[in-house]
């Protein structure tokens, strides 16, 4: 249908609604306008002429984006009036689907026909993609609940495949011109993650991500990384909408953590956010607080999404937010987060780096002086494991053994030794590696097994007792040195009835204290006239899968103990009579018998 063919009584619509735009408080109003109002209303409660005006079969000819925009604009001021706005569901859809007949994005080739032909209307790319995508971001931001659910619902509409398209592929259009406007980019980016949280019924929901799954490889981390890179790419927005525009896209990211399999946020997703709350522009609050707003739902509830925001710098994210706003909501909650995290190791390494790279930028913000008292014993914490563990690691290459009971090789080299896919166990050999899988029970006890999320079945003893050979040791690091800095402290009280190491003081920013309850009366007596002992009994409590773990530990002067070499397999295995006893049954208990058991012969 050419456009000379529209008939006369939309022409006088067009020109009636243009000069009802034109008429403003500055502009004298048209009174030729009044006497024709009962006719546009007429021809627009008709709708047929409108959905004419909207056919899909537009020629490209050189007014088609001046065209394009004018009836946009018209439509959103016939929106934003209550008596021009009753159009039916049908009505949307042939605008959807008009604007995905015209959409250059993933189109390009055809663009490229139409350039070369001569046929390529001026400033059609550009003025065409962002008029296009915010006349749709407006129109399913004020269609009411009911309505939008009709259109979403329709087998044809075309509104989440032009807003998937765009989000997916906007950067194929730097093949068609060189720069893209941060507005195009901002209106490609926008669209999609929008809808989905206005939709917020989670079938309509389902139906939209099933749009956008088949141009990331049904992966749920794809769609987040591609979601980190529009962070990006937007990380310093438009003005005067620019507090809008993050508000708006950082806050759809919580509508998708709810949807199944999209719980896990990559480390790209955090760090870009992280990254985004640190910029220099958003140190004014619009912006950081709708950055933060995001970041903190997401690490306060998931250990693991704090873990990764701490190895990355959240502890610098926290001054800056506690610097520029004291009272902002949820800081507390993520001070607490972040501690909580002091029970990984790699985390303590991650906090370490960030950290040093904070104390070698001293002059950027915040200074490295404007540390609180909250903050400074936070990094005291993590300080404090970080050189017992890094201890803790020398010690253990050195210590290291081959887990068969049987290795020919006594052990083996640490140079040869090779660890199990779970890195719970160490080989010199297949040989000991098959026989300890096998003979040595690691097929029932191995870390992969027990997590059924690896293994694909249900673990047969529960995870959450089973305590890691490689925790346990930096536990034991942990617990000596705290031992070692306070034994002049044990000597001193003349007998001790209990001696308590509480680990779970760093969770809170604490320093580790050492309890000791001195024994009274009878016993108190008999301890003053006895010798100091050779071993110490001490009671490590500890933090583990979120609970409270207690275990006995005895600890023996050098001098007494003398130097060697730990067998790696102690910490993985219990053996009495020759006989393996279940690695459960062994973290679990306290004695001392089934803690510390004697090494057996390898003739058993």
């Amino acid at each position: 249908m050419a456009l000379s063919s529209i008939k006369r009584d939309l022409d006088l619509l067009v020109d009636l609604i243009a000069k009802m735009t034109e008429s403003t408080e500055d502009i004298p109003h048209d009174a030729r306008i009044q006497v024709h109002i009962p006719r546009v209303l007429q021809i627009v409660h008709q709708k047929r002429p409108l959905q004419k005006l909207y056919d899909i079969s537009v020629p490209w000819e050189t007014s088609l984006t001046t065209f394009f925009i004018d009836r946009l604009s018209m439509l959103d001021n016939m929106l934003s009036r209550r008596d021009l706005s009753s159009f039916d569901t049908d009505f949307f859809l042939a605008i959807f689907e008009w604007i995905d007949y015209l959409l250059p994005i993933g189109r390009e080739r055809e663009v490229r026909r139409l350039d070369a032909a001569g046929r390529l209307p001026e400033d059609y790319i550009l003025g065409y993609v962002e008029t296009a995508l915010y006349a749709l971001l407006e129109i399913f931001q004020f269609l009411p609940h009911k309505r939008l659910r009709e259109i979403f619902l329709a087998p044809d509409q075309r509104l989440t495949a032009v807003l998937a398209r765009a989000w997916l592929k906007w950067p194929s259009l730097c093949r068609l011109v060189p720069t893209l406007p941060p507005r195009v980019i901002e209106a490609c980016v926008l669209g999609f993650p929008l809808l989905h949280k206005r939709l917020k019924d989670r079938d309509l929901q389902e139906k939209a991500r099933d749009v956008i799954l088949p141009g990331v490889a049904y992966s749920p981390r794809r769609f987040y990384r591609r979601f980190a890179r529009h962070i990006r790419a937007t990380m310093v927005p438009q003005e005067p909408d620019g507090e809008s525009f993050v508000q708006n896209h950082l806050s759809s990211i919580i509508s998708f953590t709810h949807a199944p399999g999209f719980e896990r946020i990559p480390r790209e997703l955090v760090v870009a956010l992280m990254d985004c709350l640190r910029h220099p522009n958003h140190l004014v609050p619009p912006h950081w607080y709708s950055v933060w707003a995001v970041l903190a739902p997401l690490c306060i509830p998931n250990p693991r999404t704090a873990r990764t925001a701490v190895k990355h710098g959240l502890f610098e994210c926290l001054v800056r937010v506690r610097l520029t706003d004291p009272a902002t909501l949820m800081l507390p909650e993520m001070t607490k987060a972040l501690r909580m995290t002091i029970v990984s190791p790699r985390v303590v390494r991650g906090f370490q780096t960030s950290f040093s790279h904070l104390q070698n930028n001293r002059g950027v913000f915040p200074p490295f002086d404007a540390f609180d008292e909250e903050e400074d014993s936070t990094e005291n914490s993590f300080t404090f494991c970080f050189n017992r563990w890094d201890d803790a690691e020398f010690t253990w290459a050195k210590e290291a053994t081959c887990c068969n009971a049987a290795c020919p090789n006594e052990g083996g080299d640490i140079e040869t030794l090779r660890a199990c896919i779970c890195g719970e166990a160490l080989y010199c050999s297949k040989t000991c590696q098959r026989a300890h899988w096998v003979e040595g029970n690691h097929r029932r006890e191995c870390p992969t097994s027990l997590n059924p999320e690896k293994s694909g079945t249900h673990a047969l003893h529960p995870s959450i007792w089973i305590v890691k050979a490689r925790d346990m040791y930096n536990i034991v690091a942990l617990a000596a040195r705290t031992f070692g800095d306070s034994y002049d402290q044990i000597t001193e009280v003349p007998g001790q009835n209990a001696i308590k190491i509480d680990l779970r003081s760093l969770l809170e920013g604490r320093e580790v204290m050492i309890h000791i309850v001195p024994e009274t009366g009878e016993g108190k007596k008999r301890a003053m006239e006895a010798a100091q002992p050779l071993w110490h009994n001490v009671e490590v409590y500890f933090m583990h899968e979120g609970q409270t773990r207690t275990r006995l530990m005895q600890f023996v002067h050098e001098e007494h103990a003398g130097r060697f070499r730990m067998p790696f397999r102690l910490l993985t295995q219990a053996y009495t009579s020759g006989k393996v006893l279940k690695k459960t049954l062994f973290l679990r208990r306290k004695s001392k018998k089934a803690l510390w058991p004697k090494r057996p012969s390898f003739d058993s």
